[in-house]
C-alpha cells in the first residue's frame, strides 16, 4: 500500500516556482506527493503547508496564526524577504522552518527532504500489519496460562494512559502482545511505534528517540522530530528495555514521570501524550541490584506487568501452534499442507523449545518449504537431529542420584529436591517433569515453590 503525502502552497507576493521544482524532484518508492495551490486557506489533517509570506501584513499570517491550533499539521514558510524583524517575529510565535529564497534553497530541500522521511516512519508505524491480525481472539492458544496472559492484557488495553512491563523469554510473543493491546485501545488509530533499543546505536539512541533542534551538533542542519513525538496520542513499544544506558534511562524516566520530552538542542517541552509499553527478556530486578537498572525507572515502568509463559510451559498451545503456522506457510509460498506425523507429534510435546514461538515458526517454515512428503517428521524441522531425542540426548541415563543426610532431612524438602532433578534432566520443560512424577503442573509449581 502506497503513502501519500499531501502539501499544499500557499502565496500572495512570493514566487513559489522553485518550490514546485524542488517538489517535483522528490521521487520515492512507494510514496506519492500530491501537491497543490489552492486559492482559499482550506488545510485538512496532516497536511504539509508551505506558505510564501513577504511580510508581517500579508493575510496568509493571520491565517497561519490561526491555523496553529491544528498539532497535526507541519508549517514552512519561504521568503524572499530580508526583513530580520519578519523572522523574529514569526520565530517568537513558534515558526522555526523559515527560509529566505533563493539564498537558503539548499536548505529548503534540505529541510523537504526531512519532512518526507519523518512522514514515512510515521506512515509505516501506522500501517504496521493488518488491525485484524491484532485481536485477542485471533491469538492463537488455549492453555490456562495464555488465558490468563490474554485476560489481564485486555482489562489494560482499555487505560490507555497506564504505562505497561511485559517480560517474557525471547521469541514468546512480548511484540504481538503490546500491538495487539495497542490495537485493542481507545487510541488505536494513532501510530505505534516499535522501537527496539538494542538495535540502535548508543550514540544516534537520544536523537533517535527525542529528535534535534536545528543547529543542536554539527550535522544537525534541520529539526528532527523524534519517535516518542511521531507516536502522537499512540503507543510507543521498548524492546528490549534492559539494554538502555543509563543516561538515556534518566531522560526516560522524567519523560515518563512529567510526560514531556525535549529535543536536543530544545529549549521547550514537547508534551508526551503516548502510552509506554516496555518489554524484555532480562531480570529487570536484578540488574536494579546491580546497579545497571534504575529503580524509579523500574518501579515507573512496572505498573502493570505481563509475565508470558514460555512455549515449554504451554503444552497444550504447541499443536495448535504448528497447524496455524503449517496452513501459513503453506498458503504463503503456494506449498502442498503437510500433516504432523505422530513421531513429530510426540517430539514436539517433549521439546524444551529454548527459542520458544520463533523457534516454532521457523523450524515448520524450513520443514514445509524442503519436505516432499506429506507428513513432517523430526528431521524435516531439525535436519542435525541425527535420530535422537533432543530433549532425552544430554542424559546418559535416566537414573538419579541425590545424597541426603536422612537424620536431617524430611520428606517434603526431599520431594522438591527430587522434582528440581527431574526438571533439569528434561531441561526445564515443566509439562514432562509434571507427567514423570504424576502430578498437575500446578501442584508442581506449588513444589518448587
Amino acid at each position: 500500500m502506497a503513502a501519500q503525502l499531501n502539501i499544499k502552497l500557499f502565496s500572495e507576493n512570493t514566487d513559489m516556482s522553485l518550490v514546485e521544482i524542488a517538489l517535483r524532484q522528490i521521487v520515492v518508492d512507494d510514496l506519492k506527493i500530491d501537491f497543490s495551490s489552492p486559492k482559499s486557506f482550506e488545510i485538512k489533517s496532516k497536511d504539509i503547508v508551505i506558505l510564501g509570506i513577504s511580510s508581517l501584513e500579508d493575510n496568509l499570517v493571520t491565517n497561519l496564526l490561526d491555523a496553529t491550533h491544528s498539532s497535526d499539521n507541519q508549517f514552512v514558510i519561504v521568503t524572499e524577504s530580508q526583513d530580520i524583524l519578519l523572522a523574529a517575529t514569526l520565530a517568537r510565535f513558534g515558526f522555526n522552518e523559515i527560509y529566505v529564497f533563493p539564498q537558503e534553497l539548499q536548505k529548503f530541500k534540505t529541510s523537504l527532504n526531512e519532512i518526507v522521511e519523518n512522514f514515512l516512519i510515521k506512515f509505516k508505524s501506522e500501517l504496521g500489519r493488518k488491525d485484524e491480525e491484532f485481536q485477542f481472539e485471533n491469538i492463537v492458544g488455549r492453555s490456562p496460562q495464555l488465558m490468563k496472559v490474554i485476560t489481564t492484557a485486555k482489562k489494560v488495553a482499555a487505560k490507555e494512559d497506564v504505562s505497561l512491563l511485559i517480560l517474557g523469554e525471547t521469541g514468546a510473543g512480548k511484540g504481538l502482545m503490546a500491538h495487539t493491546i495497542h490495537k485493542n485501545s481507545p487510541t488505536h488509530a494513532s501510530p505505534f511505534v516499535d522501537i527496539v533499543c538494542s538495535a540502535i546505536p548508543v550514540t544516534l539512541l537520544e536523537s533517535e528517540l527525542f529528535g534535534y533542534e536545528k543547529g543542536a551538533f554539527t550535522d544537525a542542519r534541520n529539526r528532527k522530530l523524534g519517535l516518542f513525538e511521531l507516536a502522537e496520542n499512540g503507543t510507543i513499544f521498548l524492546d528490549e528495555i534492559g539494554d538502555l544506558t543509563p543516561p538515556i534511562q534518566v531522560k526516560l524516566l522524567r519523560a515518563i514521570d512529567n510526560k514531556v520530552i525535549r529535543r536536543l538542542g530544545g529549549t521547550r517541552d514537547i508534551k508526551l501524550k503516548a502510552r509506554i509499553i516496555a518489554a524484555t527478556n532480562r531480570d529487570l530486578e536484578k540488574l536494579v541490584e546491580q546497579n545497571l537498572f534504575r529503580a524509579d525507572l523500574y518501579h515507573r515502568l512496572n505498573v502493570i506487568s505481563i509475565d508470558i509463559p514460555p512455549l515449554r510451559d504451554r503444552e497444550d498451545d504447541v499443536l495448535d501452534l504448528a497447524n496455524y503456522f503449517i496452513n501459513e506457510i503453506a498458503e504463503k509460498f503456494n506449498k502442498p499442507k503437510p500433516k504432523i506425523g505422530a513421531e513429530l507429534r510426540q517430539f514436539m510435546l517433549n521439546y524444551s523449545w529454548p527459542g520458544n514461538i520463533r523457534e516454532l515458526r521457523n523450524s515448520l517454515e524450513r520443514g514445509v518449504l524442503l519436505t516432499e512428503s506429506t507428513e513432517l517428521v523430526p528431521a524435516d524441522l531439525f535436519p542435525n537431529l541425527g535420530g535422537k531425542d533432543i530433549i532425552d540426548s544430554s542424559s546418559e541415563t535416566s537414573n538419579l542420584e541425590i545424597k541426603v543426610d536422612y537424620s536431617e532431612m524430611e520428606l517434603d524438602s526431599l520431594s522438591k529436591i527430587y522434582a528440581k532433578e527431574v526438571l533439569q534432566k528434561c531441561k526445564g520443560n515443566k509439562s514432562k517433569t509434571a507427567k514423570i512424577l504424576g502430578i498437575s503442573r500446578p501442584k508442581l509449581d506449588k513444589l518448587l515453590k
